[in-house]
């Protein structure tokens, strides 16, 4: 290749090509010029045309200014430079004639050459102008236009008008020439540009390629030593990944996912996801299909069944593959097995909603309690003053059956307090160490006169069951209840079973069910073959007076009954059910190994021959009804009857009275001292005074989960008069029993 080597002052940079043609123009004409410009002074002074020698000089001493003083603006210098040959044009056709057309052609070149082709028209203009002003005005040289022999305005515009349409088709044509070579200039300048920046590009990427072969030889040792890490934390954290291929319908699984499913080869996406449960199955699959089409992404929980036939939980997590066009072309993510951390959810859930229901029974009961002492304390007034009254009228007074009624009432009332107090676990327990076996069997019959004829009774007793420490009548109860309850779910006959069994429950169950203790326990269970229950209903079968049976046909409290007795004895109820399958109740009691006992009791006492007395009697009650009610039953059989509202006035009235108290009957809940306070302060000034203790339910004062303490006498509400003189006649006579009289009797 030869290279032509260019001159400084002729160069043309591409970017700044008109400025550096203004330069060549420039030093062109200053060099030329100035050699013209001698000989044509001397012609035109030698002429006579002194004008046309002034327009030489001044012209090339302008272009010889513009091309010294750099500084000058560009655009200016261009416009400077054209003008002078304009001016040099003007001057030609005022004093020469033809040959200023030259001129004025070369103002409108270099000024379109220069400045711009808008700028070339503006001399096109500015020429048309002065050769029309020069013929108007009659100044342009004769020789222009033919006008050698006068003045012919016709003909002037004749020239004119062809001098501007050539004008105008030269400047138009380098126009278009400049502009297609500014365009193509302006190409190869981009193109020389990026030339540039994709030879450094290149030269960077060669660097950083050389780099990167150097490190990927490092890293290539650390990628394999990191993919055995993968592996082992995938396996660690039971953590796989998988692929589904939409065009080509191909499923992928890592090795740890097809490890977690127990499979040894690829399945299918159908064969994938039949391994699911039926919800998990159909969830997963609305959730890969809906990922496919419009790629929305999904965190998933599903029960799978491995080929062993074992339950796990995964949590399968989805996300979309898209190309270039952003259409979807794959779902890939993540496949962890959570089955211990759900199993330990649902146990957790499990346990919470056990024990919010425990809860629950727990403040029922607290409102049942309470409600039942209130309710004591009415039904003593009503039935004290009822049977007050029935005593003092003959048998077959109108009166008197009236009243009776109002006592049968008064009675069915208190056996539903004496129900609500089961359930609360405040009613006073009995307890021994018994056999459960017998207890079975001693209610047989009456069980299947329960039943009735259409349903069957099998007893299925287990020999080798061990003792429980319970209250043999409150068992009897809670057969009785759930026996009854089981008839009821039958109205077309079935079967009822009673089973016993000696059971462990080890800390796997009891972990499952709230407030068990694992260990040795006897069990107790009624099972069916009714109706069943779906789950909202056993949720609330233990509550008090909820019942699905017709209100005629229960009170909806024997299984509260139940409930509170197992409680109250330190054991469970569970109940199994589905509807249509029949139902299962289990009761666990603790098991004692302590030698079997009979039960001993105060209420075993032999009734009194006589319920009079002469006694004296400290009665200490706050509620005012009660308190005029007992009174006047003991004092109508002649006691002596010292009566207070609360421990204080009690107190005061032992000081004050001095003769023997034999007895002081007292409420156990009272405001400010409760009644066992009250006895142990009132021990050592009255020693010989016998206390028998009265409430509507159990308070720890007197009563330690549920059993009386040792040595305590005590009378449940509601208080009736026959009930009252009974207990304080044998308390009396148990008295005198075991004690000396006193010197002051």
């Amino acid at each position: 290749m030869i290279e032509h080597k260019t001159s400084r002052w002729q160069k043309l940079r591409p970017e700044h090509w008109r400025a550096d043609l203004l330069r060549i123009i420039q030093l062109t004409t200053s060099v030329l010029g100035s050699l013209v410009c001698i000989p044509s002074v001397y012609f035109a002074l030698q002429q006579g045309i002194v004008a046309i020698a002034v327009v030489d000089v001044v012209a090339i001493v302008v272009i010889i200014a513009l091309t010294v003083f750099q500084r000058i603006d560009v655009r200016v210098r261009a416009a400077g430079t054209s003008l002078v040959f304009y001016g040099v044009g003007v001057g030609l056709l005022i004093a020469v004639g033809p040959v200023s057309q030259i001129y004025l052609f070369a103002f409108s070149l270099l000024t379109t050459l220069l400045m711009s082709v808008r700028a070339g028209l503006v001399s096109v203009v500015l020429n048309a102008i002065t050769m029309t002003a020069a013929g108007a005005f009659g100044i342009a040289h004769p020789e222009m236009g033919g006008m050698r022999h006068g003045y012919d305005l016709t003909g002037w515009l004749v020239v004119t008008g062809n001098f501007v349409f050539l004008n105008v088709s030269l400047v138009a044509a380098l126009g278009a020439v400049l502009a297609a070579l500014e365009s193509a200039l302006s190409k190869s300048l981009a193109s020389t540009a990026a030339l540039k920046r994709e030879r450094a590009d290149l030269v960077r990427l060669n660097t950083a390629l050389e780099t990167e072969v150097a490190q990927r030889a490092r890293n290539e040792a650390a990628l394999q030593e990191n993919r055995a890490l993968l592996r082992i934390a995938g396996s660690s954290a039971r953590l796989g990944g998988w692929r589904y291929d939409l065009r080509s319908q191909t499923l992928q699984w890592s090795e740890e996912t097809r490890a977690l499913h127990g499979l040894d080869h690829e399945p299918s996406i159908d064969e994938a996801i039949g391994l699911y449960e039926p919800a998990g199955r159909q969830l997963l699959s609305a959730a890969v299909k809906r990922c496919a089409e419009d790629g929305t992404a999904f965190d998933i929980e599903a029960e799978v069944t491995d080929p062993k036939d074992a339950a796990l939980w995964f949590r399968v997590i989805g996300n979309a593959v898209r190309d270039v066009d952003g259409t979807v072309t794959q779902v890939h993510g993540s496949l962890q097995d959570i089955t211990s951390q759900k199993t330990a959810e649902l146990r957790h859930a499990k346990l919470e909603a056990q024990l919010l229901h425990a809860q629950k029974m727990d403040a029922v009961g607290s409102l049942a309690g309470g409600i039942a002492h209130d309710f004591n304390n009415l039904l003593s007034v009503i039935l004290g003053y009822a049977e007050l009254i029935v005593s003092g009228l003959p048998a077959d007074d109108a009166v008197a059956v009236d009243l009776q009624e109002i006592i049968k009432a008064g009675e069915r009332a208190s056996k539903l307090t004496k129900q609500l107090l089961a359930f609360s676990r405040k009613q006073i327990l009995q307890p021994t160490v018994l056999e459960l076996n017998p207890v079975v069997v001693g209610v047989e019959k009456m069980l299947v006169r329960v039943l009735g004829e259409h349903v069957k009774l099998t007893v299925l007793l287990d020999n080798t069951v061990g003792k429980v420490w319970a209250d043999e009548g409150q068992l009897e109860q809670v057969l009785l209840n759930l026996v009854v309850n089981a008839r009821d779910a039958m109205t077309d006959g079935g079967n009822v079973t009673i089973e016993t069994a000696s059971v462990v429950l080890d800390d796997s169950y009891a972990a499952d069910h709230a407030g068990v203790v694992a260990g040795r326990y006897v069990m107790l269970a009624v099972t069916d073959t009714g109706v069943g229950m779906d789950k909202a209903t056993q949720a609330r079968i233990f509550e008090p007076f909820f019942t699905t049976k017709d209100k005629s046909k229960g009170t909806g409290l024997g299984l509260s009954t139940v409930y509170g007795i197992v409680q109250q004895s330190g054991g469970h109820i569970w109940v199994y059910s589905e509807p249509g399958q029949g139902t299962t109740f289990k009761i666990y009691l603790p098991r004692t190994d302590r030698p079997a006992s009979s039960s001993m009791s105060a209420a075993a006492a032999a009734l009194p021959t006589s319920l009079r007395g002469t006694e004296t009697i400290l009665l200490v009650e706050d509620e005012e009804q009660v308190r005029d009610v007992m009174r006047s039953a003991l004092r109508a059989n002649g006691y002596n009857v010292l009566e207070a509202q609360n421990g204080g006035e009690a107190f005061l009235l032992c000081e004050q009275f001095t003769a023997t108290i034999h007895l002081m009957v007292t409420d156990v809940v009272m405001p400010r001292m409760s009644g066992r306070q009250l006895a142990e302060r009132l021990a050592p000034l009255r020693p010989e005074m016998s206390v028998l203790y009265v409430s509507g339910y159990t308070e720890n004062t007197i009563v330690h989960h549920g059993v009386l303490d040792a040595g305590i006498e005590f009378l449940p509400k509601p208080v009736t008069p026959m009930a009252l003189l009974t207990r304080v006649r044998q308390v009396l006579d148990q008295r005198a029993a075991n004690r000396a009289p006193s010197p002051r009797e």
